[in-house]
């Protein structure tokens, strides 16, 4: 990341930014809760696959 960039980032990270796109304030719980559902979609891929090899 150029130092631009992380101007204009940080510019961009205020606390109304913070609030809207986490609301449970941690970055980590976010990312965990958009995880959810594609874990889910995979771990039933991987099982319909392995049951189409036996």
């Amino acid at each position: 990341m150029t130092a631009e960039n992380k101007e204009s980032y940080l510019e961009l990270m205020n606390e109304d930014f913070m609030k809207k796109n986490y609301p449970e304030g941690s970055v980590f719980k976010a990312y965990k809760k958009a995880l959810k559902g594609f874990n889910t979609w995979l771990g039933l891929f991987f099982i319909g696959a392995f049951l189409q090899a036996a």
